[in-house]
């Protein structure tokens, strides 16, 4: 499959299109036309080159790309999984299965979960896929046999690699009462069953509208079995009851993407600026021995030797030149936005917050715009 498309915004593509040609258009960049002098030009060219980059990063995030189809997405996935990066594949494979469901794509994600060390979520895929198969007709049964077996002996095994936590509540818990492991609700009619777990820390609450909850942290290995009996905390008197999760304001949390942006912008401004200013320098030895300031041409410009190199050394040196000062400027800009954006942002709730940000340049001149809304 074809790597996707970097994108472009309209405006930025349409300025460089239109770099340096009749079709430019004017109301966005006037000042990049030919007829206004190659200075100008080489400034709209650098400025160019430095917007792009600023889309560089939103593109290269939109990974998985929006649109694509489940056959895409599981082949993108599989590639994933056979270089090893099983948490980059797992995504990918679950996602073509919710487009498209098969029994071919569930095998894979359970394998790939498997593989990943979440054992209790493919021992729920294997269990799937053996559910889906003993539902198919003998005709259509005979594809997935090889695949049936596998499932069976792999959630066999993996059963051996889990820990197990048996919940036991309080007697006469009030009806309301909720538990939770790691976060995930246990239905109370599966209270009787233990939990599966992967082996690790885990946080087990118990819940009940208008009483505090109540945690407790356990350490569960493989093949470990672990019994909690449940405890229920009463409200002090007095104080008012810890609002539960679905109570809560829903919020999101600080939205770094500008900063990243801006900061990366930053870092590549400024490292191209110092790149460009050394060589510049760099043709200073040959400039110095074969122009003379003093002696101009009728024209006014400076008069250089002949065959000595020097016209095509001054004209790199003006062009770095150029690169250096827009480099640094649109660094130190960024620089600096990146830590206001950084330093004065706040949490945001969610759809009531946002923050937008805008570049521009000129030929004498670069600028950064911030517009936020709470």
């Amino acid at each position: 499959m074809a790597p996707p498309i970097l994108a472009i915004e309209p405006p930025i593509e349409r300025l460089c299109l239109g770099m340096g040609s009749q079709n430019a258009v004017p109301s966005l960049v006037p000042w990049y036309c030919p007829a206004v002098g190659r200075r100008q030009i080489r400034y709209a060219e650098i400025i160019c080159a430095l917007l792009l980059m600023l889309g560089a990063p939103r593109a290269l995030k939109a990974q998985p790309a929006a649109g694509q189809t489940a056959a895409e997405l599981f082949e993108t996935g599989l590639g994933a999984m056979r270089t090893g990066d099983f948490r980059a594949g797992c995504p990918m494979v679950e996602r073509s299965h919710q487009l498209d469901p098969t029994p071919g794509s569930l095998f894979t994600l359970a394998e790939c979960l498997s593989r990943l060390g979440d054992f209790v979520n493919a021992i729920k895929r294997y269990g799937e896929f053996i559910q889906h198969y003993n539902a198919l007709p003998p005709e259509a049964a005979v594809r997935y046999a090889t695949r049936y077996a596998a499932s069976q002996a792999a959630a066999l095994k993996l059963r051996g690699e889990v820990g197990k936590i048996s919940l036991r509540l309080p007697d006469n818990p009030p009806p309301a009462t909720r538990v939770f492991v790691d976060g995930e609700r246990v239905p109370r009619v599966q209270m009787d069953q233990p939990v599966l777990v992967n082996p690790g820390t885990h946080v087990v609450q118990t819940r009940v509208p208008g009483m505090r909850a109540m945690s407790h942290t356990l350490q569960v290995g493989a093949r470990e079995h672990h019994t909690l009996q449940l405890r229920i905390r009463r409200p002090i008197e007095g104080t008012p009851p810890e609002p539960s999760p679905e109570e809560l304001p829903a919020t999101e949390a600080r939205d770094l993407t500008w900063v990243y942006v801006t900061g990366g912008v930053a870092a590549a401004g400024l490292a191209t600026g110092v790149v460009a200013g050394l060589l510049m320098f760099g043709e200073k030895d040959t400039i110095d021995g074969n122009c003379f300031p003093d002696e101009p041409r009728q024209d006014g410009a400076i008069r250089c030797n002949p065959g000595s190199g020097a016209e095509e050394a001054k004209d790199r040196a003006e062009t770095l030149g150029a690169v250096a000062e827009v480099s640094l400027g649109m660094g130190l800009v960024s620089a600096a936005a990146s830590a206001i954006i950084y330093f004065v942002g706040e949490r945001r709730e969610t759809d009531k917050s946002s923050i937008s940000a805008s570049f521009h340049g000129s030929p004498s001149s670069l600028g950064i715009g911030f517009q936020s809304r709470w």
